[in-house]
Formats: C-alpha cells, structure tokens, sequence
C-alpha cells in the first residue's frame, strides 16, 4: 500500500480532532504539512536520504558564486533549498580544500594594495581616467578615493556587472548606469585595469585620487571558503572547472493540488510527518495536555525514520588523523551550513 498526501491529511486530522474542512481547511493544513516538512523535519534530523552532490561550474575570473533566480541553474535558490555543506569538495576532478573560516582562506592572497593614481583633483568632478598597470583585480576589491574639501572625503567602489565590467557606486545604492545621470560612477575594466571615474562632487584642486584594489593570478582552484552562504574560490578560477560538493537538500513540498495522491519522498515518513503536523497545531491552539499526549508516539516515529540514517553511517569508518584529510568523505562531519 502507498501512502499520499490524502493519508497524511486524514490522520493529522483525526489526531487533531478536526474532521471537517470546516475546521481546519485543506490549505490550511497542507500549509501546516508543509511547515514541518520543510522547517521543522530538517532541522530535526539530518537524513541520509537528503544527501546528494551538488555541482555547479566555475566562470573565468569568477571568486563567488551565490544563490539565484535563474532556473535551471544548480545554485537556483540556493539559499532556500540547501541545509548543509560538507567537505570533501572537487573541482575539476580533484579535490580541494573546504573552510569556513576567512582567516584560513585569505591567508593565500594579500587583501589589497593602495596606490596614488598621481592624477590630481581639478576642481570637478570628473571624469578621471587611467589603467591599473597590475591586472587582472579582484571583483568588490576596488574603491577609489579623494577630498572634496580640506574635510571631506569621497568615495566609490565598484558593483560587478559581470566577469569583465564593474560600474562604480556609492555606500550600499546599487548603480543603474555607468554615468552620473543613471546613478553611477564610472566604470573599471576587471581584465585590462582600465576605469573611468566620476566622483558625487567637485574634488579638491590638487588633491590626489587614491585607488586601492586587489590584483590576483588566476589558475586552477585548490580552496573553497563556504561563508554567508557563498563559495568562494582562490585561486581565481582561470577557466571553466566542474565543482562537486556534497550537500543536505530540503524534502519535497507537497502541492495543493486535489485530489491530493503526491506520495512523500519515502513512505516511511508519512507517519512521522502526520504526528508532528498535529503537535504543531496544538502548540497553536496552546493546548499542552495535546502535545504532551502524542509526544511519546512523534518520537517513537522520529526514531524510526532515523534508524535507516544510522545504519548507513555506522558502517563507514570513523575519521582519523591518518584519514584523508583528517576527516575523510565521513556523513558525521559537521556540515558548513544549517545546524
């Protein structure tokens, strides 16, 4: 026998005593369904049946790649779809480093360098132009700066537009434009080190226009650091490389879609999913004597459906500082991520 979004309806409704759509409506408590299943089955269990390989690929001149809208693309929602990331990671074949610690990562390049531009303020506000002599530079790395007055200093950093263009902006206000009119800066030329600035006001006469940037050797990637919820890769990937990593992956909502027969991903959840949607709706209704009376039965299903993930894991071999990498491809490593 099968089990289906209808089963699970209709036991959580006969553990909440609420047989009638009158009650408690179908949307209601599929919504309530699917706020366990996502939120609270999760953060409860760390299944092996959600873990799966991620892979994404590099860009040229690329560092981070974060959570999108493009369908289609592996890192589509990222953010929303995965709970944890877990070393070991391999790019192009080879495995590579993972941290999340930013001490470790940037130790392996310098953060920036500061430069006097020997272009001095007119009385203006541009534009000013000139070329990077060391290229090519960091995205988010560059920021150029120079007195508006004896007092007050100004100054614009770059908004990567893509691999090649940067427009430059103010503060956190993304630019619209790469000129003045449009909301925007200037721009710089993240390949060849070429930029064209304009600054929110008149400068200084005389006062030098300072530049400070990161410049960077691109080649084949050997770190990742896992942080805000970002990969970031050093070196600079030089070419396009197939990036593999093992990742928690959120269960499959349910639709409101009648006449209801989606099966869970695993039929050995639909009771475990049934009794902890009904606590749930009692911790609404603060009804305490509720909860307190299936929480015996809830944890007994929480046991079984984890007692699978258990054999799974048990079986392979406990890391060691002989292992490789000190933690090798072992399920119990702390995930980088959701805890």
């Amino acid at each position: 026998m099968a089990f289906v979004l209808n089963d699970i309806m209709i036991k959580v409704r006969r553990l909440v005593r609420a047989p009638s759509t009158n009650q408690l409506s179908d949307a209601a408590l599929i919504n309530y369904i699917n706020a366990f299943l996502l939120i609270s089955m999760p953060e409860n269990l760390r299944m092996f049946n959600y873990r799966k390989n991620l892979q994404f690929f590099t860009i040229p001149n690329i560092e981070v790649y974060s959570s999108n809208n493009i369908a289609g693309d592996p890192l589509n929602d990222f953010v929303d779809q995965i709970t944890g990331v877990y070393d070991p990671v391999y790019i192009g074949g080879q495995k590579c480093t993972l941290t999340q610690y930013q001490s470790q990562f940037y130790n392996i390049a310098a953060f920036s360098t500061n430069i006097n531009t020997n272009i001095g303020g007119n009385g203006t506000p541009g534009p000013f132009t000139g070329v990077i002599a060391t290229f090519p530079i960091l995205q988010t790395s560059v920021s150029f700066a120079c007195l508006q007055d004896e007092t007050t200093m100004m100054t614009i950093h770059d908004f990567p537009q893509n691999r090649e263009i940067g427009w430059f902006g103010i503060g956190t206000i993304v630019p619209t434009g790469p000129n003045p009119i449009d909301n925007g800066y200037g721009t710089i030329n993240y390949l060849t080190g070429e930029w064209t600035i304009v600054f929110p006001n008149n400068t200084m006469v005389g006062a030098f226009i300072n530049a400070n940037y990161s410049p960077y050797a691109p080649g084949r990637p050997t770190t990742v650091l896992y942080f805000n919820n970002q990969f970031f890769i050093r070196p600079v990937p030089d070419n396009v490389y197939p990036v593999s990593i093992e990742v928690d992956i959120l269960p499959t909502a349910f639709l409101n879609t009648m006449p209801y027969t989606q099966a869970p991903d695993m039929q050995l959840f639909w009771q475990y999913i049934a009794y902890g949607t009904a606590i749930d709706i009692f911790y609404d209704r603060m009804s305490d004597e509720d909860v307190a009376r299936l929480m015996p039965r809830f944890e007994e299903m929480q046991d079984i459906v984890y007692r699978r993930t258990i054999a799974q894991y048990a079986n392979r071999p406990h890391p060691t500082i002989f292992s490789d990498g000190g933690n090798g491809n072992n399920f119990g490593n702390t995930p980088f991520g959701i805890w």
